[in-house]
């Protein structure tokens, strides 16, 4: 196993050669500049930013110049959809103390950043892109004040440990919290829609407090115990905001497909940890009737065996197999996704680790029908500009492609606003002067 990075196509056909794996490989890159019907709507073209939070908002939750600045870049680059970071739709549900946070006191910072992403956009790529602002709450993982505040959803064996949970105190989400949480959600989609996004994401991964939900086997309860319980609450406020919202309005999801726990403590698993897909694909099948236009998929928990969620090269943790693996399991898993939504548009995952042969798998992935569309979520940090040097150049240059060194978590896990330590001389110089206090 090598922590070698891809360095090009050359190089990513000699290692998948020596592992024996397959991830597929396009040269022609047009059919990434295609359209994509969504819905009622339309993207530009088939490349997508994934969610990737800043942790820069205002500390009411309102777009700071911080982030009106990444999705001006984001804007300029030319992808053709913009799944916005986490957004929170009450207060104890964010991740950090400045993670954006949609109400009715600060609608108009959110109206003038949309406003502004696709004024940008127009001027610099001729065409504007489409914007799905993901909807949240953090559940085992809130910090609404910089301090760990957990909300589960039930104990769970191994995330309990790993979050020390017996050191902090936490809440046990009751039913009738949940409950509220439905016209929680349901408000925040309409004030959303009001401020010019095309559409949400009820945003249910990576142990967050909707997926956690998912693999809630021994909870008691309307939330818990089996498939229709486990499920019940996505279900319910897609329903919702689909019938509030008219089926002009976008409602998408971004959802764990395999969690890399043994069931009972993962979903999308076996008793033995290994993929399951009987109930995602149900799910998946369930929320196309329920109204949903759009997945994103993904996979794994970044806080606990991160290696399945994204493969890096630094941080302190070793993953046991080789990132190439994770990379071929993730492809997989966003392939039976979109095979299970039929019709409906999958945004896919799995590229920015590939540096600069990523644009050769995305076309690939794209052509062969195992996603509608190719999200990059790193990549989008390290270079803005991505889709324009996809579309218009045929390649992305080296020198501007994401390191896989998972800086840009490290400033996360401090406390820090979040972007690339290696492209970006903002957040670089940041880097510097946070290692020279220890501060990570």
């Amino acid at each position: 196993m090598s922590k070698r990075l891809v360095q090009d196509l050359d190089d990513l056909r000699l290692q998948l050669a020596d592992l024996k794996i397959h991830i597929p490989i396009e040269e022609d890159l047009a059919v990434l500049g295609q359209s994509v019907a969504i819905g009622q709507r339309r993207t530009p073209n088939a490349l997508a930013v994934h969610p990737m939070e800043g942790a820069d908002g205002e500390r009411d939750g309102s777009p700071s110049e911080l982030t009106f600045r990444r999705y001006r870049r984001f804007a300029a680059g030319g992808a053709g959809l913009l799944w916005t970071e986490a957004v929170a739709v009450v207060p104890e549900g964010r991740a950090n103390p400045r993670q954006l946070y949609l109400h009715d006191e600060n609608v108009d910072g959110f109206k003038q950043l949309v406003e502004e992403v696709k004024r940008t956009a127009r001027e610099a790529c001729g065409h504007e892109p489409l914007l799905i602002a993901q909807l949240t709450h953090s559940g085992r993982y809130s910090k609404p004040s910089g301090q760990p505040a957990p909300m589960i959803a039930y104990h769970n064996e191994y995330l309990d440990q790993a979050s020390k949970l017996d050191q902090v105190e936490y809440t046990l989400a009751s039913d009738a919290y949940l409950d509220g949480l439905i016209e929680a959600f349901r408000h925040a989609a309409k004030l959303a829609r009001d401020d010019g996004f095309d559409g949400v994401d009820i945003k249910c991964c990576h142990g967050y407090l909707f997926a956690e939900l998912l693999s809630a086997y021994h909870r008691e309860g309307k939330y818990g115990g089996d498939y229709q319980g486990r499920t019940r609450l996505l279900r319910e406020i897609v329903q919702k905001v689909h019938e509030d919202q008219g089926a002009d309005f976008l409602v998408g999801v971004r959802l764990n497909l395999y969690d890399g726990l043994p069931q009972p403590w993962g979903w999308g698993a076996t008793t033995d940890g290994e993929i399951d897909f009987a109930e995602p694909e149900r799910l998946i099948k369930d929320l196309v009737q329920d109204g949903a236009a759009i997945f994103n998929a993904t996979a794994g928990n970044p806080y606990y065996q991160p290696h399945i969620n994204r493969p890096y090269t630094s941080g302190g943790y070793e993953p046991p197999e080789d990132r190439l693996v994770g990379i071929e399991r993730l492809l997989h898993l966003s392939g039976k996704m979109q095979k299970a939504a039929g019709e409906i548009p999958v945004v896919g995952v799995g590229f920015s680790y590939l540096r600069a042969a990523a644009p050769y798998v995305a076309a690939a992935a794209v052509r062969d029908g195992s996603m509608r569309m190719a999200g990059f979520g790193r990549l989008s940090f390290a270079n803005p500009n991505f889709a324009k040097d996809i579309l218009e150049r045929g390649k992305l240059e080296p020198s501007t492609v994401c390191t896989a060194c998972s800086g840009c978590t490290k400033l996360m896990r401090a406390g820090q606003i979040t972007g690339c330590i290696v492209r970006d001389p903002y957040y670089r110089d940041l880097y510097r002067s946070l290692v020279k206090q220890g501060l990570v």
